[in-house]
């Protein structure tokens, strides 16, 4: 795996699956998308199965209930295996589809 990209989200929102979309478009490389949920735990089935349809690159974890930004970050990184890290949030729009490579040089 040559890159994961980890995102936490606290809310269901409407910038979500666009954001993941975003990401998945325009990622040319091995990569997972790693989306670390950290919102009531009474939506995460439905956070859960709105992104389920986007393809099998997306790895869900669930973290404690607003337990913040950083520790969501670390919980994904704790679950990544990408040789490359890209910490996004969940409102990120990517256009570029170079973005990996322009990161990767830098």
């Amino acid at each position: 795996m040559e890159l994961s990209v980890i995102m936490p989200t606290l809310a269901n929102h409407e910038f979500l699956l666009d954001a993941c979309r975003q990401i998945i478009l325009h990622t040319h490389a091995d990569f997972e998308l790693i989306v670390v949920y950290n919102g009531k735990a009474e939506r995460i089935a439905e956070v859960r199965n709105k992104l389920c349809g986007l393809g099998d690159r997306i790895i869900f974890v669930s973290a404690p209930e607003h337990s913040g930004v950083a520790k969501s970050y670390n919980l994904g990184f704790y679950n990544s295996k990408g040789q490359y890290v890209a910490f996004v949030h969940d409102d990120l729009l990517i256009q570029d589809g170079l973005w990996f490579d322009k990161l990767r040089r830098v």
